[in-house]
């Protein structure tokens, strides 16, 4: 059970994109987020929109959209999209 509920992230590496525990990458890595993804980490938009839901970070519960050279804050959920961020 505890290996379903583990938080993973995409993350770039040696130009390949893996699948990996969120408690691995480090500041600088580039992150893919995918529909149902949690935001592994506090992420900075570089391509691609999101939408995404931060009730568990301000009890809204309405999906806020951002872009490219937005924040998207660790624990988010990602609802639509495919974008990819760095972390900063």
């Amino acid at each position: 059970m505890r290996q379903f509920l583990q938080v993973t992230a995409r993350v770039l590496h040696e130009r390949n994109w893996q699948l990996i525990s969120a408690r691995e990458p480090v500041p600088g890595d580039r992150v893919r987020v995918r529909p149902g993804d949690i935001i592994p980490a506090d992420l900075r938009l570089l391509t691609g929109d999101v939408q995404v839901a931060q009730s568990t970070l301000t009890g809204e519960s309405e999906a806020i959209q951002r872009s490219s050279g937005d924040r998207l804050f660790a624990g988010a959920v990602a609802r639509q999209g495919r974008p990819t961020g760095w972390w900063s």
